[in-house]
């Protein structure tokens, strides 16, 4: 039986995607189930105030392909009635997209779907300002590769700092909606561990909010890179090419003193919200090296954010920090963290490592999800690994073993020009 995925359009603003099961040849019935995809409205654009200033736009083509080496007739269990999820960021302070660039295109077997307006494929995630692209998987695979491919536009932003400015801004009576969540644990961000309050009194005394919030985040985030090694790696590549993140988290990370980049970006986050500060890691793709000056392969990276009252979100970037600011002044500014010339080089795509969750995560850690290869699988699938388990029936409880393919990203980022200061 032949299976493929049609994506139409439907109207203004609405699209229609159907998994059409065709009857073989030899006859058979045809079944049909459509769904209704209302695309959202675009949110607003979220320009940052003083003493953030957003300086020299830049415009960006995004693009990333997916391929998912499946090798059976029936996708991974429940493959068939979730959606693969890309994670994207609308509109942020150091970002927007445009929508109406947005497209998907779906290639499995001899069937190849694109939809040419694919935002109406788009709504709001968690964390708040996340959003996720979802795209309907097929219910029968034919026992061949699934390839995604993603493409839109994007406008990125430098970032200037007014230190003075921000050493005078007070710590708020009330934090923003927006901002809130943030202050929370989460996935590979343990700030409820009691390892980072032990990290704000050692660094910060009894009295946190006692001096100025900027100056209070600065010190963390230094306290944090001095007793925290990082081995500068962000992904796992493989020999396959992109497979995901090489993350463990923060808890574990400031445990062992040591960790990847990611993880020294988590110990970072984690320390903030323990000092009761909102903040939160930044998943992003760049097309140059740390200090934004050379070229180098397209490649994912993460930096992260911390919330200063009334103006918006501070970046930083503790791999470009480390070793740079041991004795550096609070009042001084710090290379890397909020005047960031070369932020304009680096497209954000979530807050999040794994869009909807590590649970979802099919073979390693983001930023794309789908369902698990297999139950109860490791992360990342070790790659020398020849056979998995897959999981045939509930009731009962039948295993057979399967080939196991690793999954590729091929990620490209293509400088288009010069941008604009809103979005139009």
């Amino acid at each position: 039986m032949m299976d493929c995925l049609r994506w139409s359009r439907c109207g203004a603003g609405r699209a229609v995607g159907t998994f059409l099961h065709r009857p073989s040849l030899r006859g058979g019935r045809c079944f049909i189930v459509a769904a209704l995809f209302a695309a959202a409205p675009v949110p607003k654009d979220e320009p940052p105030l003083p003493p953030l200033t957003r300086t020299s736009p830049r415009l960006y083509d995004l693009s990333v392909s997916i391929a998912i080496p499946w090798n059976q007739t029936m996708p991974p269990r429940n493959g068939g009635r979730l959606p693969l999820r890309w994670p994207m960021l609308p509109r942020s302070n150091w970002s927007f997209m445009l929508p109406e660039t947005l497209w998907a295109e779906l290639t499995h077997g001899p069937s190849k779907e694109r939809d040419e307006a694919a935002w109406s494929m788009a709504h709001e995630a968690i964390p708040p300002g996340q959003w996720s692209l979802d795209i309907p998987m097929p219910a029968r695979v034919q026992g061949s590769p699934i390839d995604v491919q993603i493409r839109y536009r994007t406008n990125t932003f430098s970032c200037t700092l007014d230190e003075t400015a921000a050493a005078a801004v007070a710590w708020p009576e009330r934090w923003p909606d927006g901002a809130m969540p943030f202050l929370s644990a989460s996935e590979f961000v343990e700030s409820d561990d009691p390892i980072f309050a032990a990290a704000v009194q050692d660094a910060l005394g009894q009295e946190p909010r006692s001096a100025p919030l900027h100056l209070v985040a600065k010190t963390c985030i230094r306290y944090c890179l001095q007793h925290v090694r990082s081995t500068g790696t962000y992904v796992d590549t493989g020999r396959t090419g992109i497979r995901g993140f090489t993350v463990q988290g923060a808890a574990e990370a400031a445990q062992a003193g040591s960790g990847s980049a990611c993880d020294l970006v988590c110990v970072c986050v984690a320390t903030l919200r323990a000092a009761g500060i909102p903040a939160r890691p930044v998943i992003g793709a760049t097309r140059a090296d740390t200090v934004g000056l050379n070229s180098t392969q397209p490649r994912y990276m993460v930096w992260g954010e911390y919330y200063l009252p009334g103006a918006g979100w501070v970046p930083f970037d503790p791999k470009r920090m480390q070793g740079t600011i041991d004795r550096v002044p609070l009042q001084d500014p710090w290379q890397g963290l909020g005047t960031m010339q070369s932020l304009n080089r680096r497209v954000p795509l979530g807050y999040s490592f794994v869009i909807g969750g590590e649970k979802f995560a099919y073979d390693a850690i983001g930023p794309w999800s789908w369902v698990p290869i297999v139950p109860g699988r490791p992360l990342p699938v070790p790659l020398d690994l020849e056979k998995l388990q897959l999981f045939v029936d509930d009731e009962e409880e039948i295993y057979t073993y399967i080939p196991y393919l690793p999954t590729v990203q091929d990620l490209n980022l293509i400088f288009v020009g010069s941008g604009q200061m809103q979005p139009q």
